[in-house]
């Protein structure tokens, strides 16, 4: 049998390889990527049972030379694919993000953590909110500069969000559910980016921080909406995601 000819482009496809090569198969792709300064990689296992993927992701957990990974942007595989960072050599930066706005739905938890964030970082920030500004602890303050939907429905104004944004960033620990479900299910129904940081992977902060801006430069992403669980229903989210 001839042997494959893998392209050191930056995209390693799996499905013409036995789940007995991956481990050396990784090691060696990695090593090429790096030396021809390729830094950011794409990794194609198929959805499937989802067996692949996890055997992936445990062999980059372990692997030194990486910054970060997560779920592909949705028309790059979504989670069929594992997007990697690689750690730099140098100390030379990528280069100035494009990212121009952050918004969110205003409610308790990571939507509040980004609008948080961007206003520490003077970042421009906004989104829209369901009328009478509600969220599950009252009127979301005045002081986030959102505006109203016409309707109190919750799933119209995460909706808004999302086709207001060039791509959506989801913060959860563990397969989002309910609210934040949602939002994925519209950043598919609209073919806008997505990119999930699931924290219980137990990535360290600064990793998927990587991840996160490195999705955006390749991206080109300036508008962000960004969101996630309410505080109610993980009372720890708020400060991971402005860790991250």
């Amino acid at each position: 049998m001839d042997p494959v000819i893998v392209p050191i482009d930056g995209v390693l496809d799996l499905h013409t390889f036995a789940a007995g090569d991956l481990k050396g198969l990784l090691q060696d792709y990695i090593d090429a990527c790096l030396e021809s300064h390729i830094y950011d990689l794409r990794i194609i296992h198929g959805k499937g049972s989802g067996v692949m993927r996890a055997r992936v992701r445990s062999l980059l957990e372990k692997d030194l030379r990486i910054q970060g990974f997560g779920d592909a942007p949705v028309d790059a595989g979504g989670w069929g694919a594992t997007l990697v960072r690689l750690k730099r050599n140098e100390a030379a930066k990528d280069g100035v993000t494009m990212l121009k706005k952050i918004i969110s739905g205003g409610q308790t938890g990571v939507d509040r953590a980004a609008l948080d964030v961007a206003m520490r970082l003077g970042i421009a920030h906004g989104g829209w909110v369901p009328k009478g500004r509600l969220a599950e602890d009252g009127a979301v303050p005045a002081h986030y500069r959102l505006e109203e939907m016409p309707t109190p429905d919750v799933d119209a104004r995460t909706e808004k969000n999302v086709v207001a944004s060039d791509g959506t960033l989801i913060i959860s620990r563990g397969s989002p559910s309910g609210g934040t479900d949602h939002t994925r299910k519209m950043a598919l129904k609209h073919g806008k980016q997505l990119l999930h940081i699931d924290l219980a992977l137990g990535q360290r902060p600064s990793d998927a921080g990587s991840l996160i801006a490195s999705w955006i430069d390749m991206n080109r992403i300036e508008t962000l909406n960004v969101a996630g669980p309410r505080a109610s229903h993980d009372p720890g989210i708020y400060t991971d995601t402005v860790t991250i």
